[in-house]
């Protein structure tokens, strides 16, 4: 029995010993994997740096083989690394790369410990800062609104009309035509003086790419002409003042018949500054409206169709040089003047088709209205200044301005047949307006603050002449010729 006891004894011995040598032949057969530690730290401040990439790479192929993270004490783990040779590659944002010798996994080195290794930040050192202050496209002041020009690109190419376009309290129709706060009676200024010309007539003949600024007015002191009852706008025109000889042209070109062109050479030596230029403007802009009309009425239904085609043409060429006089700190002045034709077309060509349940044939008629309006403006300012402090100063301002022109308009009514050929004229008028008006201005303006306040005087001299001759005619259906109409035409001397 004890024997037996022996003998079952020494079988699970054998086998025991068996399964070991198993063991450790499976183990051999594993392949042999490595770990890799270090830590990264900042070596301008000597502290771990968290979040920096660590990444490896295999030799000779440069492969990557793995990656990690640092953590909040700037330590980094790689493992199951399998035996050979590799190198590390450590990136930081701000900082130098960094790149190891060659570290080797074998079975002497299964656990590599790279200990610290130090970034250098990286360091460039600048020449000079330089900030630059941006205007907005407008400003708002406390009794006005700035619209810097230069910074409104869509406009570019355009007349001031464009550039008030997307301005608060200003509206603008398809025509052009601009009404501020509502309202057509508001006065336009020109580098702060009277324009020659009226309302729209004046904005639409000065290129956007020739102003600087417009001011928006709309509550405006006691030292501005009453006018316009609306408000000002104060068209500020550009003005170089760098030394040597200068310039700059524009020109753009748009489809429907768009195109403008301006360009101002500036030459300044020391206290003197000379300048010219030209502007010049030619836009077409052409609507087609169709208005349905339908009537009901308890007897009969009537229908008409109405066609209209709408066009504006405006065209401008002016010239204009001056000369500017640095005298010392303290006192300026300055000399300009400019000549040019400036002038616009519009009107409308309406087309209509009517009929009725009960009317045997249908009615075709036609209506033309044109407005021809051209005159030669000639414009000269002199003015002086003198500047006792900032914002303390006396002015004295001399302007004379002209318009010489013609104004001819038309306005007939044709019937048509259905094609819309005239056959006969219904009526017709036309009325040819002469004017030869001009302005002489002599202003003195003073201005000083006063404390928390601005104090303000001035005096104005201003003559004025206007000669307008209106000639008024009917044509005469019959007799097919004009006749003048003395209850409407008159002479105006003012």
């Amino acid at each position: 029995m004890k024997l037996l006891k022996l003998l079952v004894l020494l079988f699970f011995v054998w086998l025991l010993a068996d399964y070991q040598v198993l063991l450790a032949e499976d183990a051999s057969n594993l392949p042999l994997t490595g770990i890799i530690t270090g830590k990264i730290i900042d070596e301008s401040t000597g502290l771990p740096m968290e979040y920096v990439n660590v990444a490896l790479f295999k030799l000779p192929d440069s492969a990557m083989v793995t990656g990690a993270i640092t953590n909040g004490q700037g330590q980094f783990i790689l493992d199951k690394v399998a035996a050979g040779d590799y190198y590390l590659v450590v990136t930081f944002m701000g900082y130098k790369k960094l790149k190891t010798p060659k570290i080797t996994v074998d079975a002497r080195n299964k656990r590599l410990d790279l200990k610290e290794m130090k970034l250098s930040p990286i360091s460039q050192q600048l020449q000079s800062v330089e900030i630059k202050a941006e205007k907005s496209r407008i400003e708002y002041k406390i009794d006005k609104r700035v619209i810097n020009v230069d910074k409104d690109i869509s406009s570019r190419g355009g007349t001031a009309v464009n550039v008030l376009e997307n301005t608060p309290s200003v509206q603008v129709d398809p025509q052009g035509n601009l009404t501020l706060r509502g309202s057509s009676d508001y006065l336009v200024l020109i580098d702060g003086k009277p324009s020659v010309l009226k309302g729209s007539d004046a904005l639409k003949q000065i290129p956007s790419g020739a102003i600087k600024q417009i001011e928006v007015i709309t509550n405006p002191s006691a030292r501005y002409d009453v006018e316009g009852q609306a408000g000002i706008i104060n068209v500020i025109m550009k003005k170089d003042k760098l030394q040597g000889l200068n310039g700059m042209i524009n020109f753009s070109g748009g489809t429907g018949g768009k195109y403008t062109a301006n360009t101002l050479v500036n030459y300044r030596k020391n206290k003197l500054n000379y300048f010219g230029g030209v502007d010049y403007a030619r836009n077409k802009y052409i609507n087609n409206i169709t208005i349905t009309d339908n009537f009901f009425l308890p007897t009969l239904s009537e229908h008409l169709i109405n066609q209209v085609r709408q066009i504006y043409h405006n065209d401008n060429l002016t010239f204009k040089g001056g000369m500017d006089v640095d005298m010392n700190e303290t006192n300026t002045f300055s000399l300009s003047g400019s000549y040019g034709e400036e002038g616009y077309d519009q009107g409308n060509d309406a087309n209509y088709f009517s009929w009725n349940d009960t009317s045997l044939a249908d009615k075709f008629n036609s209506s033309h209205q044109y407005a021809d309006i051209m005159g030669r403006v000639t414009n000269l300012t002199a003015d002086y200044k003198h500047t006792f402090a900032e914002n303390h100063t006396l002015s004295f301002s001399n302007q004379y301005f002209s318009w010489d022109g013609k104004d001819d308009n038309k306005l007939s009514e044709v019937n048509t047949d259905p094609d819309f050929h005239a056959i006969d004229t219904k009526s017709a008028l036309r009325f040819i307006k002469d004017n030869n008006n001009y302005q002489y201005r002599f202003n003195v303006d003073y201005t000083r603050p006063v404390k928390t306040a601005k104090l303000e005087a001035g005096f104005q001299y201003r003559y004025e002449y206007r000669h307008e001759d209106l000639v008024f005619k009917n044509f005469d259906v019959i007799y097919d010729s004009w006749i003048v109409n003395p209850a409407f035409s008159n002479r105006l001397h003012y």
